[in-house]
């Protein structure tokens, strides 16, 4: 499907823009424009993660549903982890993808619903360049409570960036011996977020900007989704 919207795109001349909104979120912009600076030097690894303690979406009737989603934890939440990440990183193209889909609390669900999804799943993606990324999601797991939420850190040659902290993006650089070394919060840009998607949006159809993540990079990020989901279920590494 996304092969076909992309077609459909070039084929007709219309803009197609992936609604990743994390891709203008404060913290996520303020990371990229360090790595963009070089601050961080080549970056090579980035750990990102969504975990929800509970949190398995119940209220609309179709999340649980396999025919009507899609998948469960990795299409809701994971494509968006996934995304910011694989964007961080430079967007290199994957090579192999080794992963899991589990569903490991069908308790938490009435009977009455239909439960047939991925409640976490996590993945190991490897890159050209050697380059790798880190994915773990899930809906519903045990874990201690200050772990439940978002962790999303980017790992270079010279520095490296948590991009979810209560201050914001922090940059870690300047090591020196075994832990030292020097944090400096990022600025975020004024506009982000859904106006800066919106704008991001105008500007792509009066031909004044390039999509972020236009008809070939959804295709990929499908490609990467769709490889963890092809693992999961045959235990060996898919090479892309």
């Amino acid at each position: 499907e996304a092969r076909k919207m992309a077609a459909a795109a070039q084929r007709y001349g219309r803009t197609l823009l992936y609604g990743l909104n994390r891709r203008f979120g404060p913290s996520e912009l303020a990371a990229l424009n360090a790595i963009e600076k070089g601050l961080l030097g080549e970056v090579y690894h980035v750990r990102a993660s969504w975990m929800r303690t509970r949190g398995i979406p119940l209220g609309t009737g179709w999340f649980t549903q396999k025919d009507k989603s899609g998948g469960g934890s990795l299409i809701d939440i994971g494509v968006h982890m996934l995304d910011i990440a694989w964007r961080l990183l430079g967007q290199p193209g994957p090579r192999a993808v080794f992963g899991i889909a589990a569903q490991r609390f069908k308790g938490l669900v009435p009977d009455n619903l239909t439960f047939d999804v991925d409640d976490s799943a996590f993945a190991l993606i490897r890159f050209e360049g050697g380059k790798t990324l880190e994915l773990a999601v899930s809906w519903a797991f045990n874990q201690p409570p200050a772990q439940n939420g978002t962790v999303c850190r980017v790992h270079g040659e010279k520095a490296c960036v948590d991009v979810y902290t209560p201050d914001g993006a922090v940059l870690y650089s300047n090591f020196t011996g075994k832990t030292d070394c020097r944090v400096n919060p990022l600025k975020p840009p004024n506009l982000h977020g859904y106006p800066a998607l919106a704008r991001h949006l105008r500007d792509c159809i009066l031909g004044k900007a390039t999509p972020t993540c236009g008809g070939a990079q959804g295709v990929v990020l499908m490609e990467m989704l769709d490889a963890i989901y092809k693992s999961s279920e045959t235990a060996r590494s898919i090479s892309l």
